[in-house]
């Protein structure tokens, strides 16, 4: 957070040591920063910066940081890896869905909370819809192929026509709970893959009662959805997400590193570019190891995961590997 704050200070011709770091965010940090925001518009207007440009993005980053004291802890994970069961082992709750409904469409944000338990969503605005239904469209020859329902057909349905109606493009809503069971069903609602509901929300923000998950408020888990959704426009949102989160943990399974959960681990690393240290490969399931030497067989052997990401050249060296790579047992 410094770093960030350093360096949108030498963007604003300051000196570092100007800053009070226990100020997040003040008038005179807004003024710079509306400043950069106009000098990105003149750019795009005279042809010097395109509106597509990553320069864009990474100058949103930067800014959102600043204003912002949250670090953000992404957790990414392969099919059937025990993603949310590690989620929920973490927050020592179980909130986040898991089993055959559990996929994730969209950001979920769980941290703690002053003011009890609750839900706030953010929904889909009409031009996010839109951009929604057409990677759905796009999507559907691969969700055929391998098996599974076209969410463009679900979202063809008529009660979920209708349901749009009220929700795309409706204000935020804060829902909150005061019994563990309703904010357990009210998380599901928004998030859960069972529910009509869910395909609406862009971004939902769980607050747990402190009394429940005493850790700062800053600290935010985010459950994100699948690297290789095959609709496009959700995988996206964690591709866009890895980059400006603090730290990110990938959920695999421990017995093998198999094709699936090799492409997801490497394009986890890819995404976060130089800053592969805030990457760790969590191997969810070490309960079903049955002895020791089968899992330094599986971590450290030949072809083991140190070996296949160092000689992909993902890491300098198996010291560096290992250093980012454990296993728990969520269950």
């Amino acid at each position: 957070k410094q770093t960030e704050m350093r360096e949108l200070s030498r963007l604003m011709k300051a000196s570092p040591n100007e800053w009070n770091m226990d100020i997040e965010w003040d008038d005179i940090a807004e003024k710079y920063a509306q400043t950069i925001k106009r000098t990105q518009e003149i750019a795009r207007n005279a042809g010097v910066l395109s509106a597509g440009a990553k320069l864009n993005q990474d100058i949103a980053d930067l800014i959102n940081k600043c204003r912002s004291a949250e670090f953000q802890i992404a957790v990414v994970g392969v099919i059937k890896a025990g993603k949310s069961m590690l989620l929920n082992a973490l927050i020592g709750l179980e909130l986040a869905p898991v089993g055959l409904n559990s996929k994730t469409a969209a950001l979920t944000k769980f941290r703690s909370s002053n003011k009890g338990n609750y839900v706030h969503v953010r929904f889909y605005s009409k031009a996010e819809w839109d951009n929604l239904k057409d990677s759905a469209s796009r999507s559907r020859k691969e969700l055929s192929a391998e098996g599974e329902s076209s969410l463009e057909k679900r979202l063809s349905e008529k009660s979920v026509l209708d349901a749009a109606k009220k929700w795309i493009g409706h204000g935020d809503i804060t829902e909150t709970y005061s019994d563990l069971m309703g904010f357990q069903e009210g998380i599901k609602r928004w998030t859960a893959a069972d529910s009509d509901d869910h395909l609406f929300a862009a971004e939902v923000e769980v607050g747990i009662d402190k009394k429940l998950f005493n850790m700062p408020e800053e600290v935010v888990f985010v459950d994100t959805p699948g690297l290789h959704d095959p609709v496009k426009y959700r995988s996206k949102i964690t591709e866009d997400y890895i980059g400006n989160a603090n730290a990110v943990l990938v959920a695999v399974k421990p017995d093998a590193l198999g094709e699936e959960a090799y492409k997801t681990v490497t394009t986890v690393l890819d995404y976060a570019g130089s800053n592969r240290k805030k990457v760790y490969i969590i191997g969810t399931q070490q309960d079903k190891l049955e002895k020791k030497a089968d899992y330094e067989q599986l971590i450290d052997g030949e072809d083991g995961w140190i070996q296949r990401l160092t000689e992909s050249g993902h890491y300098k060296d198996r010291r560096a590997a290992s250093a980012q790579i454990f296993t728990v047992s969520a269950k």
